[in-house]
């Protein structure tokens, strides 16, 4: 139906992470690390090779993105109001930006979009935690997530590290 309507021979429909290293590179080797509401790296090597890391979504994957962080922080907050955890300023922090905490679930969810909701809490994290009080710790049997160490041999090729470029580019 929009082919129709322009004068293009061809499209593509792809991800804005694809998009952003096409914009952000023009196809040239290197990678792009998009940290928003999502959080997703792309990245081309000299050799062509695609790579992608994470960009799975706020239920499954986005770790480092503004919704994780938010939601990391509200979750602290709640934890510290039901006296589940320690104190920590994003208690305060949470309830000054939503207001009743009682309420702050249907609060998340109400614009449809609970994971920007989420993420709009995410630079109360940027201010130090007032005197007396700890940042909020993972629970018992969880670990932060780490990245993979950089490693001088290649990994087991799977078909999000063995890839090609998936648009024209001078490296490949």
């Amino acid at each position: 139906m929009l082919l129709e309507d322009l004068a293009v021979r061809e499209a593509a429909v792809t991800s804005d992470a694809v998009t952003a290293h096409a914009g952000a590179l023009g196809g040239r080797a290197g990678v792009v690390l998009a940290i928003g509401t999502g959080s997703v790296a792309v990245g081309i090597g000299a050799d062509g090779a695609y790579a992608r890391v994470d960009g799975w979504g706020p239920l499954l994957g986005d770790d480092g993105s503004g919704a994780r962080i938010g939601t990391a922080g509200l979750r602290a907050a709640l934890r510290a109001h039901d006296g589940r955890g320690p104190a920590t300023s994003l208690l305060n922090a949470a309830a000054g930006l939503f207001g009743d905490l009682e309420r702050l679930p249907a609060r998340v969810g109400r614009d449809g979009n609970p994971a920007r909701t989420a993420a709009s809490f995410a630079p109360r994290w940027r201010a130090p935690p007032t005197p007396g009080t700890s940042w909020p710790r993972p629970s018992s049997g969880t670990r932060p997530p780490t990245w993979p160490r950089p490693s001088s041999r290649r990994p087991a090729a799977s078909p999000r590290t063995a890839a090609r470029c998936p648009w024209p580019s001078p490296v490949g």
